[in-house]
């Protein structure tokens, strides 16, 4: 069974978060639902979650969610947040990914298909899992060091099939062999001169 994944969804439409929140536990994700900026800051302030999925666009201001996001900033420099966004949203999702340290944004809808869903459910998984890797610092220690240990042991067992093979290469170089004819050749010439000249 796959592990819980606990996030705080801050959207003003309480009904479409009703309506997607069986699609986010198809997906194992536990949502903590919001619809005021208050409620979603009692519940970062809680440590509910450590990752915020935030839509930017508020009916009453267009700003809310990046004026928020600002003021979140202020106190909680580590939170993991991802922007929910429409299309005509995007400039604002840059700007947070830029300016505000947001991990990605998201592009809304999420309800208008299979396929749509499947694109949604996979970047909302590769975010999570981005935030989650080296949370256990001791599992993480050991994990590189294994890996570490199989390079090393790979890289040992590498050399010790190359170093024969160059070596042999080496020692069969067309270049050396020449001047080792060379050589022989130039012995054998001051072997007949030095005969010649002690008769």
């Amino acid at each position: 069974m796959n592990s819980i994944k606990k996030i705080i969804w801050l959207d003003d439409d309480i009904e479409f978060m009703k309506a997607a929140e069986p699609l986010f536990n198809n997906y194992d994700f536990e949502l903590v639902k919001c619809i005021s900026i208050a409620q979603a800051l009692q519940a970062i302030n809680n440590k509910v979650s450590n990752f915020l999925l935030l839509d930017v666009d508020f009916p009453n201001n267009k700003k809310e969610g990046i004026i928020f996001l600002e003021e979140l900033r202020k106190t909680q420099p580590k939170l993991n947040v991802v922007i929910f966004t429409g299309y005509s949203d995007s400039d604002d999702a840059v700007r947070a990914i830029k300016d505000l340290n947001a991990i990605g944004y998201i592009k809304k809808p999420i309800l208008a298909g299979k396929k749509d869903e499947i694109i949604f459910f996979k970047k909302m998984e590769s975010y999570y899992n981005s935030t989650t890797k080296g949370s256990n610092s001791l599992k993480t220690f050991w994990k590189n060091e294994v890996i570490i240990a199989a390079l090393i042991g790979a890289i040992a067992v590498i050399a010790a099939a190359i170093i024969p093979f160059f070596s042999e290469k080496i020692k069969n170089n067309p270049q050396q062999n020449s001047q080792s004819v060379k050589e022989q050749n130039k012995n054998e010439s001051d072997s007949v001169a030095n005969t010649k000249h002690s008769k």
